[in-house]
């Protein structure tokens, strides 16, 4: 088992109970998000966790894959589904490589929090926007790191290799991201960080 996957099953539980930090930037993230989806779509969330925000998509939509590393997050998903009564939600068990390598085309793909703990983001974009449909919608929302961290960066590295925390964490600029998205073929159509908040959450756009 990778130190990837160890990591997030140990912390799937207490993931699964901690509230919410920012709840109002949360729901304004699913309301727009939800702005973008129709009843037809095929979505992909990639690194789906607990499978929150899947299940609050799943109305809006034909069907939803949503992929995690770690089958103890996707437990308390399943849980959750059944609990909601949701019945067009797949999760599936994933790296992320191995979801951005499905044959399907989707509609929508969301890859919330996750891009950062890449090896490489940028190549992650780029095979997310491979697998959306001509007109298809890349969904992120991603904590921009550069130059915020200060002390804690070498602290964290080496964090990293205990196990405390996970194991990459990716220091990129905003305009880092921005750069990878439009590289990679997308029209941002929405742009949004927090006041004093790290990460950028945008929407955007596969052009056909």
């Amino acid at each position: 088992m990778s130190k990837d996957k160890q990591f997030w099953h140990r912390m799937a539980k207490r993931y699964f109970n901690q509230p919410i930090k920012d709840q109002g930037a949360y729901q304004i993230k699913l309301k727009t998000t939800q702005e973008y989806l129709r009843p037809d779509m095929e979505l992909l969330e990639v690194g789906c966790g607990t499978g929150g925000t899947a299940i609050a998509h799943a109305p809006f939509v034909s069907h939803i894959t949503a992929t995690d590393i770690s089958a103890k997050m996707l437990s308390y998903g399943l849980a959750r589904k059944a609990e909601a009564g949701v019945e067009n939600l797949t999760f599936r068990e994933a790296t992320v490589a191995e979801a951005l390598s499905y044959e399907t085309q989707f509609d929508a793909i969301l890859m919330l929090s996750i891009l950062h703990l890449l090896e490489d983001p940028q190549e992650a974009i780029h095979k997310a926007a491979s697998r959306l449909k001509p007109n298809g919608y890349l969904v992120s929302s991603t904590p921009c790191l550069r130059g915020e961290l200060g002390l804690m960066s070498p602290v964290l590295k080496l964090a990293g290799k205990t196990g405390l925390v996970p194991r990459t964490i990716q220091e990129f600029s905003e305009d880092d991201l921005m750069s990878w998205i439009e590289g990679a073929g997308l029209k941002t159509v929405h742009h949004w960080r927090p006041e004093g908040g790290h990460a950028v959450f945008t929407v955007s756009q596969r052009q056909s």
